[in-house]
């Protein structure tokens, strides 16, 4: 599970990290500045990616980004912590004290529930279809969940690029048979829609169908 390391390794390292960095550059202040302009460039392309639904076409990168984009708030938590105004100071420490011991709450004990978290963002299916439309499947609900489900998003895929702008997304709680893995997924490149299709075999040998149809074009 490589977003799960991910994320428990940026949880653990990061403020360490970003504590170097402030301390290392304090009194450097062109490289100081490289660093800031560096986070600032990450923040501005979060905000961008988040506003327009755009991400890279591989999971495992948007979270090592997202991964950048947490040292850029735990080095800017510490240059604060380590301001000569000492009302910033206080500021800095404080939010330190918090928001560090809430991430190693998380990253230690708290590790189950993250964990839980990010099965919701785990791709079970991806499909590339053609046009560059890429088909992604996620299985939603676990064990403990009163719901099951499934969320399915088609993505457009810029060019040659590892990027992607998210087009639909539809999530399906409970409508389907719980036993169903994979839908089966067929692209119509003519009506640009997508037929999803769920079998299942019941107890008698009966099958159950489940069927539905994505309108890229109305989506």
């Amino acid at each position: 599970m490589d977003i799960f390391l991910i994320t428990l390794i940026s949880l653990w390292i990061n403020p360490v990290l970003g504590f170097v960095l402030a301390r290392v550059t304090k009194s450097k202040s062109r490289s100081r500045r490289y660093v800031t302009l560096t986070f600032v460039a990450v923040f501005i392309t979060q905000v961008i990616s988040i506003v327009f639904d755009i991400t890279f076409t591989s999971i495992t990168i948007d979270f090592i980004f997202a991964s950048i984009f947490y040292l850029g708030i735990c080095f800017t938590i510490w240059v604060v912590a380590f301001h000569n105004k000492q009302i910033l100071k206080v500021v800095g420490i404080v939010l330190a004290i918090v928001i560090f011991g809430l991430n190693y709450l998380s990253g230690t004990v708290g590790a189950l529930g993250v964990g839980f978290v990010l099965y919701d963002w785990e791709t079970n299916q991806e499909i590339k279809l053609e046009d560059n439309f890429i088909y992604k499947e996620v299985s939603l609900g676990m064990a403990l969940d009163d719901f099951r489900g499934k969320r399915v998003e088609i993505f457009k895929q810029v060019g040659f690029l590892p990027i992607e702008r998210k087009i639909i997304k539809k999530s399906y709680y409970n409508e389907m048979p719980w036993s169903i893995k994979k839908l089966n997924v067929e692209y119509n490149s003519e009506t640009k829609e997508v037929y999803l299709l769920g079998v299942d075999t019941l107890k008698n040998n009966e099958i159950e169908y489940w069927k539905d149809t994505l309108n890229i074009k109305v989506g």
